[in-house]
């Protein structure tokens, strides 16, 4: 039996591809490094997958913060949401005050005559 979604793989095996073609044209160096093993497909094969993480990492910090989603963990340090919302609360509670009691004043204001002229 077919899975229906047997195709779900090949985008992610498309970009892996490209990328391994990719770092190909870049040149293979004479002296490979460590991790290759001596062997310079695994080195390309490497490169490809260090590219595509870092490439879905961009993609997936870029998408959620159009959304308005910032990451707020990054290993062991975390920025206090929960602590920022609320203070973001207390000061807007505060401005909405001030602002209603300066829309009152200029109210006053344009309702009392000022040397006989009305504003």
């Amino acid at each position: 039996m077919v899975k229906a979604n047997w195709w779900r793989p090949l985008p992610a095996l498309a970009l892996l591809s490209a990328t391994v073609a990719l770092s190909a044209s870049a040149g293979t160096p004479v002296e490979l490094p460590g991790v290759a093993l001596g062997w310079p497909l695994l080195l390309h094969l490497e490169r490809a997958v260090v590219l595509v993480a870092g490439l879905g990492l961009v993609v997936l910090v870029g998408a959620r913060a159009t959304m308005g989603r910032f990451p707020v963990r990054l290993g062991q340090i975390e920025y206090a949401v929960g602590r920022a919302v609320a203070e973001f609360d207390e000061r807007d509670d505060v401005e909405k005050e001030r602002l209603a009691a300066l829309e009152a004043a200029v109210a006053v204001m344009l309702k009392e005559p000022r040397g006989g002229q009305r504003i």
